[in-house]
């Protein structure tokens, strides 16, 4: 699992965490179903509940009906199982439950929208300090319905942390995850209100008006392509990238699986449509064959392509 040095999110077909001074920031995950998996860098994501305000938030979507199932759990991982922090959903998709500091918090009913209703929704746990109590609050989507309790005494444990279960397992994730995020700080309820909210559509003209050290002024066309990485001014709009920075990342990553080639890209504009063709001969372009995975959150799109006829298609 490669470890970047940003402090904003990156967006790629791995489950690459991203790290800085004030937020530690995972990636997209570019599959339709998600598998738990253990983050490479643990030593960064093992924060005292009674020492350090951390926030972890995801995106999270399923379909059970029941069970125990984890978004993400740090335990001890044998008896007496006590816990330092997890996320999951309590036998019935109409109630959500944190645990910080091996104490449990009051279940958050969701029911007015269900976590298995088919929609995305943004489950967030916030460590802070409040005068000289460490509290703990679990949100859910914008923020207005939570619960809060006090962070319990129980400290780091030589569990590793899990995405997608607890530690242990056997309660694993039934469904989709997306756009985990794991910041140094506590968030407030405003911000992860704007995390929940999609950002105002922007347009071409806006963009580069709002671009620091922006293109030359005869170098600002749509298909123009100032700093000669080969995408035209048009798709670095399209994928949040900048015309005047070719190391600028956002790029479409490519891979093959067998006779398939896949690409994961950032849908960084709202009010575009995105479509992704494939060809046999680079002459004749078509979608017929590309298949989008739309089920992912907004902001990422895993296409594929298989060639039927032998010949290796190009997306």
């Amino acid at each position: 699992m490669p470890i970047r040095s940003k402090s904003t999110p990156t967006i790629g077909s791995s489950h690459a965490f991203a790290c800085g001074t004030r937020s530690l920031i995972a990636a997209h995950f570019a599959a339709a179903t998600f598998s738990r998996f253990f983050p490479a860098n643990q030593s960064d994501l093992d924060f005292d509940p009674r020492a350090e305000p951390y926030t972890i938030s995801v995106w999270v979507r399923t379909a059970a009906t029941s069970g125990y199932t984890t978004i993400l759990g740090k335990d001890r991982g044998v008896s007496p199982w006590d816990v330092q922090y997890r996320l999951w959903m309590v036998n019935t998709p109409n109630q959500l439950q944190g645990v910080n500091g091996n104490q449990w918090s009051s279940s958050l009913n969701v029911s007015a929208a269900p976590l298995n209703n088919g929609q995305w929704h943004l489950v967030t746990l916030v460590n802070y300090l409040d005068g000289a109590t460490w509290r703990s609050r679990v949100y859910y989507d914008n923020g207005a319905s939570f619960t809060q309790f006090n962070t319990g005494a129980g400290g780091r444990l030589p569990g590793l942390l899990r995405i997608g279960d607890t530690t242990q397992g056997g309660n694993p994730w039934r469904g989709q995850l997306d756009d985990l995020r794991i910041y140094r700080r506590a968030l407030t309820q405003p911000e992860i209100a704007a995390l929940y909210n999609p950002p105002p559509v922007q347009t071409f003209t806006s963009w580069f008006a709002g671009l620091v050290n922006p293109p030359a002024i005869g170098q600002r066309g749509p298909n123009d392509d100032p700093d000669f990485d080969g995408l035209v001014n048009l798709l670095e709009y399209a994928l949040g990238t900048h015309p005047n920075n070719s190391t600028s990342h956002g790029a479409p990553i490519i891979d093959r699986n067998g006779s398939a080639l896949s690409l994961s890209y950032p849908r960084a504009r709202a009010g575009l449509i995105y479509t992704v063709e494939s060809s046999a001969d680079m002459i004749e372009w078509t979608g017929a064959n590309v298949i989008q995975d739309t089920r992912l959150r907004r902001k990422v799109i895993a296409a594929s392509a298989s060639s039927s006829s032998g010949n290796e298609d190009k997306l």
